[in-house]
């Protein structure tokens, strides 16, 4: 059987519920195309969420506690890429295409009222 993420994740509510935004791994499985998983791709798209998860509130953390904020912003957009691309690495090739679609749709941050 295949799933929906889009409806798994009740439209990209993903974890911890902030503003509906959800996580990195959910917008680019579901905005603006929702990727159709199976139940295995999902297990892992799973598996790697609650890694990102933990390893990005290490980095808040380390934030929070005096880290340097254009040091740590460096770091959480390698760890983004480095989860982008293990997830990509589950799909299929046609997958990956509305994947990569999704991405490149994706606003750029840093981008603050520049209208992209």
């Amino acid at each position: 059987g295949t799933a929906s993420l889009a409806a798994a994740q009740g439209g990209g509510g993903g974890m911890g519920g902030r503003g509906g935004r959800g996580s990195m791994i959910d917008r680019v499985l579901t905005q603006p195309t929702a990727i159709t998983i199976t139940a295995d791709q999902q297990k892992t798209v799973d598996s790697l969420k609650t890694a990102m998860t933990t390893d990005m509130q290490g980095l808040r953390e380390e934030m929070q506690n005096g880290g340097d904020r254009s040091e740590v912003m460096g770091k959480m957009q390698t760890m983004n890429k480095k989860y982008q691309d293990a997830v990509r690495a589950v799909l299929t090739p046609d997958q990956q295409k509305v994947f990569d679609a999704n991405v490149a749709a994706m606003p750029m941050r840093g981008r603050r009222g520049g209208g992209v």
